[in-house]
């Protein structure tokens, strides 16, 4: 543990928290086990009326374990996905923190970055917007991509919202990612992610993984 130029400690580790609303599904694993995915999917699917359901069950099961595993995989803190009561995933959500040692990047810093993303190009020219956050100072990039396909082939259009924050008393940059496909819902879902991001807490965790009381860093 370091000290900042606030004076306020500093840790190496962080998770994150958000206030999801009703329709998101939290899908964070605290393992790489499909086990583990297959029984948290199997524990949402649970919580869906079942009357009012379009797909299957064990369909909607099998997708929230892959996009856990999924998640997981790339080393997000939280996953999330956004489902109408009906079953169908509209938006999937992944929080991500990064930290290079004794580099305090600005959100200006950040924002080219955002525009990149894996097997994805960027089409026309992409929203940016600087913003004050509670947990730090942000900038926040909206733009329509294109999944590269292969050979070509497969290719579709992708909406992704991303914010970086930068949190005052630590160098951890924390990257909130919300992608979708429908693009009839891009109003009511650009709307939802916006809502979220006041409700971002960064919560330090100590050596072993386990939060850490804010009183106990005074």
């Amino acid at each position: 543990m370091s000290v900042s130029d606030s004076g306020v400690p500093e840790c190496d580790d962080y998770t994150c928290r958000l206030d999801l609303q009703s329709g998101w599904v939290v899908l964070t694993l605290d393992s790489d086990l499909r086990a583990d995915a297959d029984e948290l999917a199997r524990k949402e699917v649970e919580q869906f009326n079942p009357l009012k359901l379009t797909v299957r069950k064990g369909d909607l099961s099998k997708e929230m374990s892959r996009l856990a595993l999924e998640a997981n995989k790339s080393g997000s803190v939280l996953t999330g996905a956004y489902y109408t009561d009906t079953g169908v995933n509209l938006a999937n959500l992944e929080i991500d923190v990064y930290r290079d040692e004794g580099v305090y990047p600005t959100p200006a810093d950040i924002q080219p970055l955002l525009q990149e993303w894996k097997d994805v190009e960027i089409t026309g020219e992409p929203d940016v917007a600087y913003l004050d956050l509670p947990a730090g100072p942000a900038v926040r990039v909206q733009a329509t991509f294109r999944t590269k396909g292969v050979l070509g082939f497969g290719r579709r259009l992708i909406e992704i919202v991303r914010f970086a924050v930068c949190p005052p008393t630590t160098n951890n940059v924390v990257v909130v990612t919300v992608r979708w496909e429908d693009f009839e819902f891009t109003e009511e879902l650009t709307e939802l992610t916006d809502g979220l991001m006041p409700s971002l807490t960064l919560i330090p965790l100590d050596e072993n993984g386990n939060e850490i009381d804010p009183e106990s860093r005074k």
